[in-house]
């Protein structure tokens, strides 16, 4: 996700809460959300002319399980000031941003915060919660 595309990188920035809180994130440690397993895709690096948040390092998960996560300058972890659910809009959603119109390739992503987390056996289970926030953008 380091190599995000400029719409993409848009959308997380809009998902940011009042009060950032930093989160640790592993590739060796579990993530859940509303009970099911969320997996971590890799982190938005804000650098470039593709971030307006310099210096914001976003957390982006993702239902199904990638070959390996993407982490910034191929570390194992990444420090993030917030999280982000990648997935396939709804039929309404979809209905609702097209409005008439001919637009294809909409992804969306969605804020997700922390709820709860449990030390395990070397490795960490972290519980996400919605924020309620979310954004549709155009996969170029």
């Amino acid at each position: 996700m380091s190599c995000v595309k400029h719409w993409q990188r848009r959308a997380l920035e809009r998902l940011g809460p009042r009060k950032i809180v930093p989160l640790t994130v592993s590739a060796k440690d579990k993530y859940y959300l509303d009970g099911k397993r969320i997996y971590l895709l890799g982190t938005s690096i804000g650098i470039g002319t593709c971030s307006d948040l310099k210096d914001i390092n976003i957390a982006v998960f993702g239902r199904e399980k990638p070959a390996s996560p993407r982490f910034p300058r191929n570390g194992s972890e990444s420090i993030c000031q917030w999280a982000a659910l990648l997935r396939r809009p709804t039929e309404k959603e979809l209905q609702e941003e097209r409005n008439g119109r001919d637009i294809r390739c909409l992804l969306a992503v969605e804020g997700i915060k922390i709820s709860k987390l449990e030390k395990d056996k070397g490795f960490n289970r972290v519980y996400f919660v919605l924020t309620g926030k979310k954004e549709l953008y155009v996969n170029i």
